[in-house]
């Protein structure tokens, strides 16, 4: 049956209507209400509800704001038998996910929520309950806020409706547009008559150092973004405007980052993950930067498959939490072959506090679905907070893989931390392919490593770590190696390639190594390597170990004709080994100092092969 309707002075009965806030006076009846409909449990019928919002208003003029306020909930009766409901309870709470607080209203329809403090919203959702205790499920919430006293409000009205069809003036249905804090609205209407039942769009638009915090109708936060459309009923209504100081102080930098497609359940923090990167990923991953201004807004790039994908958009003001989310819908298609890449959704969580940007990508290839999580970390070096933990020069090498499907040879690479952490590599990988990549380290070490690679059909990923503690042991062959807690570089890289063309492994191949790298300095004797050392070479049947010795600095060698060459700069080297059944093999290579050996890599026709150089047992 149909509701009583509620008479309060002073009051509005408010409700949400497709992001449209409507309000009517209370001298006269309401006509707008909040439907929805729950099961109910534990035995009790499905009920359909009427959940009103009667709630204090801003006097129009001159403009007061309350220390505290009530809310007054009203609905209609259950329409489950009488003698199966024992009573009705508003449950409420701060962030519309838990509602810790009670208000029991027995069997009436109504009840006042007393005492609710400035600044907070509230989320209230009804219940009914029967003899035994049991409730039913809850009525979709609806929210409230209580707009902050300690904000100072301006009135820019309000200006009289004229009521359609009538043509003349009621001041009874007023329009009231305020603005609270730094900033314009757009376009200016002082002097316009907002007319009931027309549609208007107003942009807020903030003075430097401030951002949009939110727009509230009728107390109630419509939006958090700049332009509001909205249309006049024929009641009053408060439109207003709250701008703040820009909250994003913190997030002024530049965020470096990496997506991926996982392929199974890991833990929250997934940059350790890199073993779980689906196959193929070179369609469905890759790295991420985003620099973000002082008044939120940003610009964003995706690089995936050998393409660049832009994105600008404008995060919110955080109300009411420290966590501000924006969506970026934006079909970009890329063709592929016979099919395309296409990337549809930008999504990102940005944390007020200095915390990492959260995310993900969602795109289709070749038609087939895709989302990737992203992660991406804050630039926080400068030159007054430089990196000097991590800065300096460095070795890495990518272990090649003991499948005879995969390279067999040790990628490898020159690493350069300047002091503002960033980061420049430059190597080769265990096929021969040349790598360079630029990035940014970040405040705990983290480097997010990307490279796309042959022409699009291809990449390597993954996240690495600068450290000082790491004492994991990596095998190069059968040769365990540790860090020894010195300074280095650890973590995994997943490496994809899917080139028919390709010279050696054709059929492509999808590998993940745990990666093994050294810091490096040029002062060191025989960079690292002992005078005399082991010079060996395997793949497959082929295995060959000689014994080179240092003549010259830079130049070590022995009898047979197997000579290497390093740069002191780098710890780079390469050379020529004699093949007894053939011409002399090519290698490359570089030095691992903090384990005194070096590795790299050798072509055959179809394949690769490792090299290493190690200590004489």
């Amino acid at each position: 049956m149909p509701c009583r309707m509620i008479k309060a002075r002073h009051s509005n009965a408010i409700v949400l209507d497709n992001h449209r806030y409507y309000g009517k006076s209370y001298a006269h009846k309401a006509t707008m209400r909040r439907m929805f409909s729950k099961n109910c449990s534990a035995g009790l019928s499905g009920y359909r509800e009427i959940l009103i919002f009667v709630m204090g208003l801003l006097a129009f003029w001159p403009l007061t704001l309350p220390a505290q306020e009530n809310v007054t909930l009203a609905w209609n009766p259950s329409a489950s038998p009488s003698n199966s409901i024992a009573g009705y309870a508003i449950l409420y709470g701060n962030d519309g996910v838990h509602f810790p607080w009670i208000a029991a209203a027995g069997t009436n329809t109504t009840v006042t929520v007393s005492n609710l403090p400035p600044g907070t919203p509230y989320y209230f959702e009804a219940v009914t309950y029967d003899q035994l205790g049991n409730k039913s499920a809850p009525s979709p919430s609806l929210k409230y806020l209580i707009v902050n006293s300690a904000a100072a409000a301006t009135i820019v009205g309000p200006i009289t409706n004229t009521v359609l069809g009538t043509g003349t003036s009621n001041a009874d249905t007023g329009f009231s547009l305020l603005m609270s804090g730094r900033g314009t609205i757009l376009p200016s209407h002082k002097a316009q008559t907002y007319q009931a039942g027309k549609q208007y769009t107003l942009t807020a638009s903030p003075a430097r150092g401030s951002v949009l915090a939110y727009w509230a109708s009728n107390n109630i936060v419509v939006t958090n973004f700049p332009k509001y459309t909205f249309t006049i009923g024929s009641s009053n209504l408060v439109l207003q405007a709250v701008f703040t100081n820009t909250p994003f102080t913190n997030t002024v930098t530049t965020y470096h980052g990496l997506f991926y497609v996982i392929t199974t359940n890991v833990a929250e923090d997934s940059t350790n993950a890199s073993s779980f990167i689906a196959a193929d990923a070179e369609n469905s991953s890759g790295s991420f930067t985003a620099t973000v201004s002082t008044t939120g807004s940003f610009t964003a790039k995706v690089q995936m498959a050998g393409q660049t994908y832009p994105y600008t958009g404008q995060f919110p003001a955080p109300f009411p939490s420290n966590t501000v989310s924006v969506a970026l819908p934006k079909s970009i298609a890329r063709p592929r072959g016979q099919g395309f890449i296409m990337v549809s959704n930008l999504a990102l969580d940005l944390s007020l506090t200095n915390s990492p940007m959260t995310g993900y990508i969602t795109g289709t290839n070749n038609n087939v679905p895709w989302v990737a999580p992203l992660l991406a970390y804050p630039n926080v070096y400068s030159r007054t907070n430089q990196a000097t933990n991590w800065a300096g020069k460095y070795t890495m090498v990518i272990p090649g893989s003991t499948n005879t499907s995969e390279p067999g040879g040790h990628g490898f690479g020159a690493v350069t931390v300047s002091e503002l952490g960033a980061v420049s590599f430059s190597g080769i990988l265990g096929d021969g392919t040349t790598v360079t990549s630029t990035s940014t380290v970040c405040s705990e070490g983290q480097l997010p490593f990307y490279v796309s690679l042959y022409a699009g059909k291809g990449s390597i990923l993954g996240w690495l770590f600068f450290t000082s503690d790491d004492t994991n042991s990596i095998y190069l062959g059968s040769l365990p190696l540790t860090n020894n807690n010195a300074n280095c570089i650890s973590g995994q890289l997943s490496w994809f390639q899917s080139q028919p063309t390709a010279k050696i492994y054709p059929s492509g191949f999808a590998y993940t190594a745990v990666v093994l790298g050294s810091s490096y300095t040029s002062d060191l004797q025989y960079f690292g390597l002992a005078n005399s050392f082991l010079f060996g070479l395997t793949n497959g049947s082929l295995g060959i170990t000689n014994q080179v010795t240092f003549g010259l600095p830079d130049v070590a060698s022995d009898s047979g004709g197997d000579k290497l060459t390093f740069r002191t700069a780098t710890g780079v080297f390469k050379g020529t080994v004699k093949n007894p059944g053939g011409s002399p093999i090519p290698v490359n290579g570089i030095v691992l100092q903090n384990q005194n050996v070096g590795a790299g890599y050798f072509l055959g026709s179809d394949d690769s092969g490792s090299v290493l150089l190690s200590p004489v047992p």
